[in-house]
């Protein structure tokens, strides 16, 4: 009786297990699988973006909170690197980070742009999701990029 029993929830697990498994493949797959809250932690600087959908159809995702986002006044961080001078006085957890994203069913990925705040670059980018579920961003100029992978996060209230 318990190699039964041991046998049956073995089994319930494998089984919701593969479920989940498969509706976060078909998430992923889909142009709205972009959607939600991610975590970036590269280089020491950490934030947390969130993914949505414009009016247009394309994806955006804008800054939201950052480890260091206050001076030693306790004011926010302003985006002064910005190469748009009118967008030089955006709060960084306001700044719109990648945008313009159109989705390509064919090949499963998001093409756009991207804005590295720590530097004021602008790059063409590529976004896709790995196998395990993490977004892989590559911002590239003139073909030489760089690829950082970002943690799909529960949304903040």
């Amino acid at each position: 009786m318990r190699k039964f029993l041991f046998a049956a929830i073995s089994a319930a697990f494998c089984l919701a297990s593969a479920v989940t498994a498969s509706a976060q493949a078909s998430r992923n797959n889909s142009a709205d699988g972009i959607i939600g809250h991610y975590f970036i932690d590269h280089n020491g600087e950490q934030s947390k973006v969130k993914a949505y959908k414009e009016a247009d159809g394309t994806y955006t995702f804008q800054n939201y909170w950052s480890r260091n986002m206050y001076d030693k006044d306790g004011n926010i961080y302003k985006d002064v690197k910005n190469p748009d001078k009118s967008l030089r006085d955006t709060p960084c957890n306001e700044m719109k980070i990648m945008w313009n994203l159109v989705y390509n069913a064919e090949k499963k990925v998001w093409k756009g742009k991207i804005y590295d705040p720590t530097r004021g670059l602008r790059a063409d980018a590529t976004v896709k999701f790995t196998d395990d579920g993490r977004l892989s961003v590559k911002g590239s100029v003139l073909g030489i990029g760089m690829t950082v992978y970002w943690k799909p996060i529960p949304a903040e209230d």
